[in-house]
């Protein structure tokens, strides 16, 4: 975090010499100051921002130091009409970056936490938005999230602002999976509004998904029950990172990479889906001795027939380039599994209603069964050759010795027959 030294304000009140008086003494001091007249109140604010506001800041560091486990890259946050638990926030967190989200009413607060964190140009952002327009706070989160690269260690604390500008702030937080956070105390002084002095804490909020994580894996599950194996591996994303708990979060992950297996397989992308396929077994197997309650484990045989299928599939594009078509539609090995692939595409757009795709599906097998149906006589469509057609000896017994040339002689005069001409 940028800084540079701090100034000291100038108030009608200079910073007094306290000795080694405690907080407690200090904020005794500040309570019992009269604030008959607006001038009174005036040095009583100044009393509390020049003599309380330094040891304040020690004591929340110290008391709350324990629960910052990681450096800060960025911090966000709202800005109202209390300057103090922004400065307690930057001040405990030292963040590299910070985003100031204000309005012209909290442009002057912004101004103080400034000059009292002794922040430099090139430390902190500033973008003013209306303070009832809750897109506005979407919209500059979003700015900010995407221009520094979406980073891991971001914070958002939105104590500060209207209530419209915390909400925004908490929601946009929770929609990118971030920290959030603010600062509030175990002790409020209605009188003076203000927290009692030291009794300032730093509350960090749970991810929603905690609480909402189970309604989040089914809305997932049930995009996977329809066939969106997109939109379900777009879940399952978020899920399987996020999620408080551990272990539901490697189910996740099991639930993921069979999306994303699915999701390529139904692309007829069979390299992918094999790789996505072979790490979920991978997995699986880890975890089976463990833990066999977990999602999938049921169907951890299923999925290895099912790897083993792709690893056969994945072979067809690479005899399809050296040109062994006739391999492909020959051996039952390949073509088994790629005609059944399309029947089972053809069957989920059907239930998908999208017929005009189930039925370009189901026409292309029909001339998958055409071309494996020719192969089996030694026949290639493309380039048929009937003078080297593979006779079955055991159907037409007649023709076995004879020359290709009389066979198929023959073979001709049986068409004419059954046409007729």
């Amino acid at each position: 975090m940028g800084k540079t030294t701090k100034t000291t304000n100038t108030t009608d009140t200079k910073r007094k010499q306290t000795g080694k008086k405690s907080l407690t003494e200090l904020a005794e001091h500040w309570k019992q100051l009269e604030r008959k007249t607006a001038e009174q109140r005036k040095e009583a604010e100044a009393y509390y921002e020049n003599i309380l506001m330094e040891p304040i800041v020690e004591t929340f560091i110290q008391n709350n130091r324990p629960q910052v486990t990681e450096p800060v890259e960025c911090l966000i946050l709202s800005v109202g009409t209390s300057y103090e638990p922004l400065v307690l926030d930057i001040m405990l967190l030292e963040p590299k970056r910070v985003l100031f989200l204000y309005t012209e009413v909290s442009e002057r607060y912004l101004a103080k936490v400034v000059d009292y964190c002794g922040l430099d140009a090139a430390g902190y952002e500033k973008s003013i938005i209306h303070g009832t327009e809750p897109l506005d706070i979407y919209r500059e989160i979003k700015r900010a999230y995407l221009k520094w690269k979406k980073p891991e260690k971001i914070y958002i604390d939105f104590t500060g602002g209207t209530k419209a500008m915390s909400a925004a702030a908490a929601m946009a937080g929770a929609m990118i999976g971030v920290q959030l956070l603010y600062v509030g105390c175990t002790e409020y002084l209605v009188d003076f509004r203000k927290p009692n002095p030291g009794t300032e804490r730093m509350f960090w909020i749970d991810n929603p998904l905690e609480v909402f994580g189970d309604i989040e894996i089914e809305k997932a599950l049930t995009l996977f029950g329809e066939y969106n194996y997109a939109g379900a591996g777009e879940r399952l994303l978020t899920l399987k990172e996020e999620i408080p708990d551990p272990a539901i979060r490697q189910e996740m992950n099991f639930a993921y990479l069979l999306a994303k297996s699915y999701e390529a397989w139904d692309a007829l992308d069979f390299s992918e889906a094999y790789e996505y396929m072979r790490q979920l077994n991978r997995e699986i197997r880890r975890d089976r001795r463990t833990h066999r309650q977990f999602l999938l484990m049921d169907y951890a045989e299923h999925l290895c027939a099912q790897e083993e299928v792709l690893g056969r599939l994945v072979q067809i594009p690479e005899l399809i380039a050296a040109k062994k078509q006739m391999e492909v539609l020959t051996d039952r090995q390949y073509i088994i599994p790629l005609m059944f692939t399309m029947y089972t595409n053809a069957c989920v757009r059907e239930v998908q209603e999208k017929y005009d795709m189930a039925t370009l599906l189901l026409y292309r097998l029909l001339e998958m069964i055409e071309q494996r149906r020719l192969a089996v006589y030694g026949l290639y469509v493309s380039r048929m050759d009937y003078k080297n057609i593979r006779y079955n000896f055991e159907q037409r017994p007649d023709l076995e010795g004879q020359s290709p040339e009389d066979c198929f002689s023959q073979l001709k005069n049986d068409i004419n027959d059954i046409t007729g001409e």
